[in-house]
């Protein structure tokens, strides 16, 4: 939970009806992401394989070619331009960390009122201070421009991304490093965008992982920048690359990204035909947003009953009460979505 979702939201599992866990939600992940048996298989084969070459001794030898072929196949599938890399880690979060500690310089990060919450919590296990603004004009205005800006894109918790244009402003008048955490990107409109900014912006920095395409077991992450920053963070990295188990699994994946695409529209056709329900049924408003998750204008300053009525139906849904200009809203998980007709009863009663 975090600071807009207070404990008192129960949720519980939608076809057990047992109190729910991050665990649930992450299961949840996994079955509408629904990988096909034979990506499972290959984990299961690459995990073989590298046990027998850790008994063998030879697992060193394969595990920087592991790591090159990842970064091939990352490149391969997303196209990336020349002097833009892709470098490996084992969560979003982790390389955030890492590049902060490289590039912040003593210097606060400059972040959004309304962003997602571990980037206070980062920052302060960091010792970084920080610089909030009330929204992305204000902070391209006023923040000073040597100064690292971190954001989410799309933006967690509001749904909202960032148009080119406002990219363009923020990347095009810094010298500082632009971190843009893109944990829901494949869920946006256009999802690979960004990737024609990281040629012509050598400070703008994209993160991504994959905790949100039912892959979270994998503990990956991947950074998208400039060779020049690449090389510098890779100089100064302060933990180790990624295991060789998480190279092959980045093969595979990067392997079958068309199909990563797919599956991620498919969900975010779900998202929107829901949020269309809900609008043409009901008297509540949907918030069209990019990320994989549905927020709900209620009309309702308290939304307790709304939400407690959805779980105890099974209906995975957080409240937003503490959230400043959002506590009207309620929030719709993935799993949600094939419960259209509960959600519409109970949002209509």
């Amino acid at each position: 939970m975090n600071q807009f979702c207070p404990a008192s939201n129960r949720l519980k599992h939608p076809r057990t009806a047992a109190p729910f866990r991050l665990d649930h939600l992450l299961k949840e992940r996994q079955d509408l992401f629904r990988w096909p048996k034979t990506f499972e298989a290959d984990i299961h084969a690459i995990t073989a394989h590298i046990g027998e070459a850790a008994s063998a001794g030879v697992l060193a030898g394969i595990e920087t070619d592991l790591q090159e072929k990842a970064e091939r196949a990352a490149r391969t599938a997303l196209g990336l331009s020349d002097g833009v890399s892709a470098v490996f880690g084992h969560s979003i979060i982790q390389l955030l960390e890492q590049v902060l500690i490289t590039r912040s310089e003593n210097h606060p990060v400059s972040t959004l009122n309304r962003d997602f919450f571990l980037f206070d919590k980062t920052l302060m296990k960091l010792g970084i201070a920080q610089e909030k603004f009330p929204t992305l004009d204000e902070l391209i205005r006023k923040s000073p421009s040597h100064h690292t800006v971190l954001l989410s894109a799309p933006n967690n918790p509001t749904t909202q991304d960032l148009s080119p244009c406002e990219l363009e402003s923020l990347v095009s008048a810094r010298e500082g490093l632009v971190l843009l955490d893109e944990a829901y990107v494949l869920f946006s409109k256009a999802p690979e965008h960004r990737l024609a900014f990281l040629k012509k912006h050598p400070n703008l920095v994209l993160l991504r992982g994959t905790s949100k395409s039912g892959l979270a077991g994998i503990g990956l992450g991947y950074m998208l920048c400039s060779e020049t920053t690449a090389v510098e963070f890779l100089q100064s990295r302060v933990s180790s690359m990624i295991s060789a188990i998480q190279a092959a699994m980045a093969i595979r994946l990067f392997g079958k990204y068309d199909e990563l695409r797919r599956m991620a529209a498919r969900l975010a056709g779900m998202r929107d035909d829901t949020g269309r329900r809900i609008a043409q049924e009901t008297r509540c408003h949907p918030v069209s947003g990019s990320c994989d998750f549905l927020l709900i204008r209620t009309g309702r300053s308290d939304c307790s009953e709304i939400v407690r009525t959805m779980n105890d139906s099974g209906i995975p849904a957080l409240a937003y009460q503490r959230l400043p200009g959002y506590e009207d809203v309620v929030k719709l998980f993935p799993a949600a979505f094939e419960r259209g007709d509960d959600i519409v009863r109970i949002l209509s009663s």
